[in-house]
């Protein structure tokens, strides 16, 4: 199997571009363009490259066609000035049929496909499922208790216990001074046992504000959950209890639960559960989400943005995973 592939572009149409605009047409595809990489595969985050003899500048987008005819957007990037490289990363898993790559509009001519995975791996990867995140909390505990969990179910109940934002001391202090400006304002408008229109209004003025700044300092940054747990299979149970550490960084986060020993599973296989908040808009890194070529499974295809000469991971849905870490 060729370690390097080349999507071509058709050569554009000769009706002009103006007309083709005007009658809603599709913009003729770039014959200088290319798609280059591989092999890629499922159940991985992959790289590629696009490449063009002459250069292009515009927006970039690799859309997955799925099986069922629709498509997802896995990779977006701008290219502000003229370039003839970018490089561009994207996750795909197995509901993904063929790649099919854009630059401002004008899309491929043909489509790649994703490189088959060996029959051992492929079945392992799909009995890997993520879990789902039940009755999440709102206040994740510092520690929780294994229990003798096999995977699945430690997965779950981390998830839904663990992979939670903890209410921040700021919304807390806003909270608190709001509830003491509103009874502070009623007081002062006390005449006669009845409260003054006035009064009610600043109270009510000060309880809406304090409410309003509360949520904001509650919105989460975008974070990363990770948790390491050392076994061999899926199978194995899990005891003692794993504690949840916090660590913030300039415009997200990541929060990662490990067992007493930090060691444990440091130099064997590893099943690793992610969860990735970022919402629309807002991204975290992708280095921190796993190696190109570590195994990983995510309950969803997540946007791949490309800004500022690196990479970020979007979605709109609170996305969950397991990576096989195999050791060192």
């Amino acid at each position: 199997m060729s370690s390097r592939r080349r999507i071509g572009f058709a050569a554009p149409v000769a009706a002009p571009l103006a007309v083709m605009l005007a009658l809603g047409a599709a913009l003729p595809a770039r014959a200088d363009t290319r798609l280059e990489g591989g092999p890629w595969l499922p159940y991985r985050i992959n790289r590629a490259k696009v490449a063009g003899d002459e250069p292009f500048k515009g927006l970039v987008e690799l859309r997955g066609r799925l099986w069922d005819g629709s498509s997802r957007l896995l990779f977006r990037s701008e290219a502000t000035a003229r370039t003839r490289t970018m490089p561009i990363a994207f996750y795909a898993d197995e509901e993904i049929r063929s790649l099919e790559l854009a630059i401002d509009g004008r899309e491929a001519a043909r489509a790649a496909s994703l490189d088959p995975l060996p029959p051992g791996e492929a079945d392992r990867m799909r009995a890997l499922v993520p879990p789902q995140r039940l009755a999440a909390g709102r206040n994740a505990p510092a520690s929780l208790a294994l229990e003798g969990a096999v995977a699945a179910q430690a997965g779950a109940r981390i998830a839904s216990r663990a992979f939670v934002p903890r209410m921040p001391v700021e919304a807390l202090a806003v909270l608190a001074v709001s509830a003491l400006a509103a009874a502070a304002a009623a007081a002062l408008g006390r005449r006669d046992g009845r409260r003054s229109g006035a009064s009610v209004a600043l109270a009510l003025a000060a309880a809406l504000g304090g409410a309003t700044g509360a949520a904001l300092a509650a919105t989460p940054a975008p974070t990363l959950y990770r948790a390491a747990l050392p076994l061999e299979e899926p199978s194995t149970p899990l005891w003692g209890t794993i504690y949840r550490t916090e660590t913030p960084f300039d415009g997200w986060r990541l929060v990662e639960c490990r067992t007493e020993n930090a060691q444990d599973g440091e130099s064997g296989k590893r099943l690793v559960l992610l969860g990735i908040a970022s919402g629309a808009g807002r991204g975290i890194p992708l280095e921190p989400l796993g190696e190109p070529d570590r195994p990983i499974r995510l309950s969803a295809a997540p946007l791949i943005v490309g800004r500022e000469g690196s990479f970020l991971v979007e979605s709109e849905y609170f996305l969950m995973g397991w990576a096989i870490h195999e050791g060192d």
